[in-house]
């Protein structure tokens, strides 16, 4: 998924707890951020070997399109007092996967999949106190991963059709891989330490922290 420093100039727009639609400043931030992953190589991860739930394995796998962020719904912020509450949903408009070995119960291929409509939601605060800042994560989720377009070296495998397995099998296995108590830390070290920036600033750095945590969920 979080990632943003959003104390900005908001403390004008906030009016008693309203709820503020950001979904310029995302577009910028997420804009930046693509810039700076193609900028610095980063527009790919190998995951050396992961699962998909207990009958699908694989190893030699690289995640492309990390260069493609883009907001999938309403992004909003709720400032109070001190606290700003933000909950953002974006995903990659172009996510493939390739595995140099796949395997489906007993059956190794080789493969790709790739997944044309997929979301994460971020949703957690931050809390500034007597000049101590912390950040708590109320949730990081993937919302979607669907439109799955697989293709596979084997032909009674290729082009099968995986959205309820993804649905019901393999977004909650990733799921429970996810260490959400590392990602809260990680929010937090980046965001309360540099929190005079904008959000369009602090979304590149914070992103390459939150990658690391969501593909390695897959191990």
């Amino acid at each position: 998924m979080k990632f943003f420093c959003l104390f900005l100039v908001l403390a004008v727009a906030a009016v008693n707890s309203k709820v503020i639609n950001i979904n310029d400043q995302i577009d910028i931030g997420l804009e930046k951020t693509n810039e700076y992953l193609r900028q610095h190589r980063y527009t790919s991860v190998h995951v050396p070997k992961g699962a998909f739930g207990s009958h699908v394995s694989f190893s030699d796998s690289d995640v492309l399109g990390l260069d493609s962020l883009k907001r999938t719904g309403d992004c909003t912020l709720d400032y109070v007092d001190k606290n700003v509450t933000v909950d953002l949903h974006y995903g990659f408009g172009f996510f493939q996967q390739t595995f140099q070995s796949l395997r489906v119960d007993d059956k190794d291929m080789s493969a790709s999949i790739r997944i044309g409509d997929n979301s994460v939601r971020v949703h957690y605060t931050v809390r500034i106190t007597d000049n101590r800042c912390s950040v708590t994560l109320h949730d990081l989720t993937y919302e979607r991963l669907a439109k799955v377009d697989f293709h596979s070296s084997r032909p009674e495998f290729d082009g099968l059709d995986l959205e309820e397995y993804f649905e019901k099998k393999v977004i909650p296995f990733l799921e429970s891989k996810i260490d959400k108590s590392a990602v809260e830390i990680a929010l937090e070290r980046f965001i309360c330490k540099k929190r005079g920036l904008e959000i369009s600033e602090h979304m590149p750095a914070v992103h390459q922290v939150l990658f690391g945590e969501i593909f390695p969920s897959q191990l």
